[in-house]
């Protein structure tokens, strides 16, 4: 062990570590204490771990930053300064052009007047991308959906949540499918036909690559009961907050056990018409589990607690529970506290 926590002392693979939880400014500073932590602050592992953030404070220097030498080894890059539309083209070109870039945060900035070409080009390379509440125009949106379906891009993971979606085209959406393993498309005015593509691209995939998706604050009331079941129930992670869809088939599969679904969010939505058993079977067969400001009646309350309570292995890890209760509920709610690993409970409003 180290003596007086001297960090020149600590194995190269113990200090290697240490070193990638601090930023570059800190790193800056490590790398003028000693020859020894110079070479450590050197090592090309550390900064290939690195994620550069652009605030604002560095933003102005971005251009002379990024062409760096040692950041030539960058592959992840987020702005929390947002970037203009003015600036944009010239942003995404630079970064296009630094050709190791893999995951990248964009979200908040004003993309709508980056060209199809720049856009092409960073979609190219791109594993990760967050690109939420950028503006992107109907033409920008199906260029990447049209990218992404036709095996154009490597991208895996996409978050592309608070843009207006409506003129995706719904064939490159069943399409995107098929190739990303993440796709949050929460808020953004997804029409049912649409939602129903997506579905059918799900249910059909016989490679599934799709573990996670986010289609929360979409409405969902018109998607037909078995299709929603049988293409979301092959996934492992599920967000229907305030969709209002028809959840019979999909819970059903989880507590018959035929669901991989290990994280479950149905926040905001009606669960009153649903039998006590059936939510606390479906509810207690999944790893997490949020039920934020869902309308429940106390029968289905206590059946859910007394589920965790005791239920012997127990999968449920992790609950978010939240609504108008009276004292007594609150009561039989808190009484679960133990059984879980977190659990997140609110009272907005005491009847």
């Amino acid at each position: 062990m180290p003596q007086n926590g001297n960090l020149q002392s600590l194995p190269a693979e113990i200090k290697l570590k240490v070193l990638q939880l601090l930023s570059l400014r800190d790193l800056r500073t490590v790398n003028r204490v000693s020859r020894d932590l110079r070479e450590a602050t050197n090592d090309p592992r550390l900064w290939r771990s690195l994620t550069l953030i652009l605030t604002s404070r560095t933003w102005p220097d971005f251009r002379e930053i990024i062409r760096l030498q040692k950041l030539k080894l960058i592959t992840s890059v987020k702005f929390e300064q947002n970037i203009s539309s003015k600036k944009a083209e010239e942003t995404l070109r630079l970064l296009v052009k630094h050709g190791g870039i893999t995951s990248l945060n964009l979200s908040g900035s004003k993309l709508s007047d980056v060209s199809k070409g720049t856009l092409k080009a960073l979609l190219d390379k791109t594993k990760v991308l967050w690109v939420q509440n950028c503006r992107f125009t109907e033409s920008q949106v199906n260029i990447i959906f049209q990218q992404i379906s036709e095996g154009e891009s490597d991208l895996e993971m996409l978050y592309i949540s608070n843009n207006r979606l409506t003129g995706a085209r719904a064939n490159l959406l069943r399409g995107a499918v098929f190739k990303l393993s993440v796709l949050h498309c929460d808020n953004t005015n997804l029409c049912p036909s649409q939602i129903t593509e997506i579905l059918w691209g799900i249910r059909e995939a016989e490679d599934l690559r799709l573990k996670e998706i986010n289609l929360n604050m979409n409405t969902m009331t018109p998607i037909d009961n078995l299709l929603l079941s049988e293409s979301l129930s092959r996934i492992m992670s599920v967000k229907l907050y305030g969709c209002e869809p028809i959840l019979v088939g999909l819970l059903n599969r989880i507590y018959e056990g035929q669901s991989n679904i290990e994280q479950l969010d149905i926040g905001d939505n009606d669960l009153t018409v649903y039998p006590p058993a059936f939510i606390a079977g479906a509810i207690t067969k999944c790893a997490y589990a949020s039920l934020y400001a869902c309308e429940m009646n106390k029968s289905q309350i206590s059946f859910l607690i007394n589920e965790i309570k005791t239920q012997d292995n127990l999968r449920l890890k992790h609950l978010k529970l939240s609504g108008r209760f009276t004292d007594e509920e609150k009561e039989i709610i808190k009484s679960a506290r133990e059984f879980l690993n977190k659990f997140e409970f609110f009272n907005y409003m005491i009847l």
